[in-house]
């Protein structure tokens, strides 16, 4: 096999090296120097979109838009439980919400590839906070029935599945290519951060009398216009040098940016395109699907938190607002980390390996949550299902964006954004299971039917990730183009005197901790992809 050692290097590119140790405090030995600045490097690596001023703007209404919906789901819940009584009512208010975004998140992300995604955006917001004023008014009034928060829901979830997809697809264009698998990870970083403000901050608000749920619901309509006034100013400041060039690029060679480019169809034809593009591509198909299931089968639990605040870790009667407020931001805070480290890592070349692992936390620490009778023990679960959870979908979306053409990211993501329905829809058979089932006993365990449903609901979501991993060939066909990265950055290591010894060398080095891969069972492979990026013989 072809040998790549340091000594090959430029002496140029070696003085500069030396000299760059030499500031950092003398190589291996030195001092901190070298420690600092890489960990500045590292900070400035993980929050580098937000250098950009239309994506901080983006990102500020973001983070209003969604600790608004966060606090409302709190709100919500709570109030479904009070007036229902019962876990189905639960499910059928958060129905009302994923209904419409099945039915119409294709329909919005085909109209994000042929309108001004901002503009639709802005609408967004102001629909949004109409309805969450009416709602408070409702409250305030004391007329508010189960069948006023089904109605709500039906519009909230008709404006998100138009905005939706616009926002995801609006990211490409504010911050350009470079920075966007950046930019996709901080804006789940921010999405996570609301889960630890939003339901802390909706527990205080509700335990205090004189807000109580309806000043949550009048935050929430405040909130939404923050966002609608940060999103209006995107146009006012400057673009960045990098996203400018690149703006000229594309449109140099004839592309689109922004929207979609060449002939426009009718509606429906762009939206039939949308599909037969997703069903055509089997790395595709198999991320979106890897992105619903999950949602489908693991997500549910977060809308039954309220149930388990207190009938398992509460007395029954009180509805233990901060418990529950206290439960909902620990798996924020999880969240926030899980994404965070994505960021952090998002040049990582083995990204399959993150995904499986990941996946496979998700459904192992959704049952071992159900499985908690120890409120302190659930709060060590929830911490770690909210980090597995946001590290799994999030690299998910990646996957996905990254897989797919600049003219379909609407309609791709409005595909992946039907996870957002496919949660609140995911809770109507689990209260309807949970009201079936009453208690179960196994063993020493006692466990009331919420309990039950998310055990079944966690062991189903391992098995499938684990099914998808190991028989899907277009996944395989992902972990062989991982490792074609992987075995490029392990020559650019060697090249530039990081690593010594043969590409080889390095590599199986490397790969030491992922023998259970489909590529480390089947090392007769590895050296026939080495060898076709190096030009080299085996050895």
């Amino acid at each position: 096999m072809a040998t790549v050692t340091p000594s090959a290097e430029p002496d140029e590119e070696a003085a500069k090296r030396r000299e760059m140790m030499m500031r950092g405090g003398g190589g291996r030995g030195g001092g901190g120097g070298m420690g600092d600045a890489s960990s500045l490097l590292q900070i400035h690596k993980t929050f580098s979109a937000l250098r950009i001023p239309a994506y901080q703007l983006l990102w500020i209404s973001m983070l209003a838009s969604f600790a608004g919906m966060q606090m409302q789901m709190v709100a919500r819940g709570v109030l479904a439980y009070e007036i229902g009584g019962t876990n189905s009512a639960i499910a059928v208010v958060s129905l009302g919400w994923g209904i419409p975004m099945l039915l119409f998140s294709l329909v919005g992300g085909t109209l994000a590839d042929r309108i001004n995604r901002r503009k639709l955006m802005m609408l967004s917001q102001l629909m949004t906070a109409t309805v969450a004023l009416i709602v408070a008014l409702l409250v305030q009034t004391g007329v508010i029935e189960i069948w006023h928060l089904f109605v709500a829901g039906l519009a909230q979830g008709v404006v998100f599945s138009f905005s939706g997809p616009a926002r995801q697809a609006f990211i490409p264009e504010v911050v350009g290519e470079k920075e966007l698998m950046n930019a996709i990870a901080l804006n789940q970083a921010g999405m996570n951060l609301t889960r630890v403000a939003g339901p802390s901050i909706a527990g205080a608000l509700i335990a205090l009398p004189w807000i109580d749920i309806q000043g949550v619901f009048y935050l929430q309509a405040g909130l939404n216009l923050v966002a609608l006034v940060m999103i209006l100013a995107i146009p006012l400041v400057r673009v960045a040098p990098e996203v400018a060039a690149e703006r000229e690029e594309r449109e140099a060679r004839g592309e689109s940016w922004g929207m979609q480019g060449g002939k426009r169809g009718t509606m429906i034809q762009d939206l039939v395109d949308g599909l037969r593009y997703v069903f055509a591509s089997p790395i595709l198909l198999t991320l979106l699907v890897m992105g619903l299931v999950p949602a489908l089968i693991g997500m549910s639990y977060q809308s039954f938190l309220p149930v388990f605040a207190k009938d398992v870790f509460g007395d029954g009667v009180q509805r233990n607002a901060e418990g529950l407020g206290l439960m909902m931001t620990v798996t924020g805070v999880g969240a926030l980390v899980g994404s965070l480290t994505m960021a952090t890592m998002a040049d990582f070349p083995r990204r399959t390996q993150l995904q499986l692992y990941s996946g496979l936390g998700f459904g192992i620490f959704l049952a071992a949550f159900a499985l908690m009778g120890n409120y302190a023990g659930a709060l060590a679960a929830l911490a770690m299902l909210g980090f597995m959870s946001s590290y799994f979908q999030g690299m998910n979306a990646t996957m996905v964006l990254t897989a797919s053409d600049a003219q379909f990211y609407g309609r791709v993501m409005s595909v992946n954004m039907m996870t957002f329905s496919l949660m609140p829809l995911g809770t109507l058979p689990m209260g309807f299971i949970a009201d079936t089932i009453g208690t179960l006993a196994l063993g020493p365990i006692d466990l009331i039917g919420i309990q039950a449903a998310q055990l079944g609901a966690g062991l189903l979501l391992t098995v499938f990730i684990l099914s998808v991993t190991v028989f899907n060939s277009a996944y395989r066909q992902l972990e062989q183009n991982d490792f074609k990265r992987f075995a490029v950055m392990a020559i650019e290591r060697v090249r530039e005197g990081q690593g010594e010894g043969t590409v080889w060398q390095q590599l199986r080095g490397s790969m030491k901790h992922e023998r259970g891969s489909t590529l480390a069972r089947k090392r007769a492979d590895i050296p026939t992809e080495v060898d076709t990026l190096t030009g080299g013989g085996s050895g």
